[in-house]
């Protein structure tokens, strides 16, 4: 991962400051995923590396000029780590990487934050719904088993090519 962080500074670093938002999107739509599993990355050298590209003002600028279409992509990631990151320097520097966004478009900012709190809403009541679920399953299984009925256990087809 840092050698992928390597190139990415090393792209970016050679392209042109006078690129305009639509002609460099291709580039920075190109180098956001990496770099952002690389700021989700448990590895705290690698995490801090990424998070680290912030510090180019060449790389900000870059980011800023379609931020519409960027901190979208990677707004779940800086509020992850945020939030829950082990190690308190990589929380740090994500709270400034989301400073510059929320200094550079706070509307933009909030809209990203409301839609995330959202999404880990929706999410938590999956969640929710799938344990009572399979509460409710186990309940039935645990009934039947005593009354010796027989329980019909759905057989599962993996997708997964290692698995038997």
């Amino acid at each position: 991962m840092k050698l992928v962080l390597r190139v990415i500074a090393t792209h970016i670093d050679a392209t042109p400051t006078y690129s305009t938002a639509n002609n460099i999107q291709p580039i920075v739509s190109t180098i956001l995923p990496p770099s952002t599993s690389a700021m989700r990355a448990i590895a705290l050298k690698v995490a801090e590396r990424a998070l680290f590209l912030w510090n180019n003002d060449h790389i900000e600028n870059l980011i800023k000029q379609n931020r519409k279409v960027n901190l979208p992509i990677i707004f779940p990631t800086l509020e992850k780590n945020a939030r829950n990151h082990w190690n308190q320097a990589v929380q740090s520097l994500t709270l400034n990487v989301q400073k510059i966004f929320s200094d550079a478009d706070s509307e933009l900012f909030e809209e990203c934050l409301l839609k995330y709190q959202e999404d880990e809403a929706q999410e938590e009541e999956i969640k929710i719904k799938r344990e009572a679920t399979s509460k409710q399953s186990k309940d039935i299984a645990a009934v039947k088993v005593s009354s010796n009925e027989p329980v019909l256990v759905p057989h599962r087809v993996s997708t997964s090519p290692l698995s038997g």
